[in-house]
């Protein structure tokens, strides 16, 4: 067989190939997928909270379809289906003959979870360590934001839920945000200016987000929750 011959099966066997190939995602696009499947789960425990709030749907949608076409263009099979699975669950309707369905507001928060793992999964390995810590900070954030607005909309305060997230504390969430925050800011003292309203906005959100038998306050908890998961990872992206 000739040279050229060889060439020419070779670069057909490529070209059939490529479509195949996915192409690893960084860091910063798994985490607006990953930010935008815990926004979609927040939102629409919000239009719950607020008893139907048309502007939340909405919201959760338009998170949705920016995962849509974002998972699409990475061409990864096992994150495709994991987050049809996502999808389904986020977009079931949270009433049933009126009242609220506890079973769908539970599915919203686990499936987002296992969806997140996929994205933790797929992070790449020569990320910064300062912009993991930061990511972990944004992770944590979001995990105590569904929590809290999960028990808000739900008309039990999340006594029946025993889902992924059934033996987490938000007491012991929150201190542990505190903790790693401070602990980042002291090996990065370059960040203390980045992160000052993270700071603020959290030395107001922190005594309110585990009070919640005292004071449901879902709106404060999804405004100064959300600010401060932008925060970190605007400052996350910048590194």
């Amino acid at each position: 067989m000739s040279s050229r011959k060889s060439l020419g099966i070779f670069l057909l066997a490529l070209i059939t190939l490529v479509p195949s190939l996915s192409f690893a995602a960084s860091a910063a696009q798994l985490q607006a997928i990953r930010d935008n499947s815990v926004r979609a789960a927040t939102q629409m425990m919000m239009f719950v909270a607020l008893d139907k709030a048309g502007e939340r749907r909405q919201a959760a949608l338009k998170a949705i379809a920016s995962i849509d076409t974002a998972v699409a263009e990475l061409n990864d099979p096992a994150l495709a289906t994991r987050w049809q699975t996502t999808r389904a669950a986020l977009t079931q309707d949270p009433y049933e003959k009126g009242e609220i369905n506890q079973l769908s507001l539970y599915a919203w928060e686990n499936e987002v979870i296992p969806f997140a793992l996929e994205l933790d999964q797929r992070m790449p390995r020569d990320t910064a360590r300062t912009r993991k810590d930061l990511y972990d900070l944004a992770a944590r954030m979001q995990l105590m934001m569904m929590i809290y607005l999960r028990n808000s909309a739900d008309p039990l305060g999340g006594s029946n839920y025993t889902g992924v997230n059934s033996d987490k504390d938000l007491a012991k969430l929150a201190a542990d945000f505190t903790l790693r925050l401070n602990e980042l800011m002291a090996k990065n003292p370059t960040l203390k200016a980045p992160l000052a309203k993270v700071t603020a906005k959290w030395a107001f959100l922190s005594s309110r987000i585990t009070d919640l038998q005292q004071t449901n306050v879902p709106f404060i908890t999804d405004l100064y929750g959300r600010q401060i998961i932008d925060s970190l990872l605007a400052t996350a992206n910048a590194k």
